[in-house]
């Protein structure tokens, strides 16, 4: 019997069985955002999922984190400083070209428009969620990712800031 051709393996380096339970005991998620707010409320609802989470500011901070750390998940908002999230999926992406590895993403926005969701994923994004958020929708997102086979590369440790 054939086998289905592969995706590109996740960075962090867990089970597809692990990464299942993952969603209801805890993923490590970075979390790109500038806005405090928006931190402060998704932050609230991804640790009341059990999930583990990583601000970043920017878009520039979060590709730092991406150095430093290895995610499960990187969520990132459309519109930040220094890179936007379209320029950070960008190099992630190309990165990917290099590395063999793909790292899920799933965009953020709160300026909502027809076709965006097409757009992002045509770009490489993983999924999209619109702001405002709620845990209905973060788990959907969530579930909705956990397609994807594992890395061989072992998970960088989380530090306490990006490089």
């Amino acid at each position: 019997m054939e086998q289905p051709p592969k995706k590109p393996p996740m960075r962090a380096e867990r089970q597809k069985s692990d990464l299942l339970a993952s969603v209801s005991q805890g993923l490590r998620i970075l979390l790109a955002d500038d806005h405090p707010v928006n931190q402060k409320v998704t932050l609230a609802m991804l640790n009341q999922l059990g999930h583990t989470v990583v601000l970043a500011d920017n878009g520039q901070q979060a590709l730092d984190w991406l150095q430093q750390a290895t995610f499960d998940l990187l969520i990132l908002d459309v519109t930040m400083p220094k890179m936007d999230g379209l320029q950070v999926l960008a190099a992630i992406r190309k990165d990917e070209t290099r590395s063999g590895l793909h790292q899920p993403v799933v965009m953020l926005t709160g300026h909502a428009m027809p076709g965006d969701e097409e757009q992002f994923l045509a770009l490489g994004a993983d999924a999209y969620v619109s702001k405002p958020i709620t845990i209905p929708a973060l788990k959907s997102v969530l579930a909705g990712l956990i397609r994807v086979t594992p890395t061989e590369a072992a998970p960088k440790p989380l530090g306490t800031s990006p490089p």
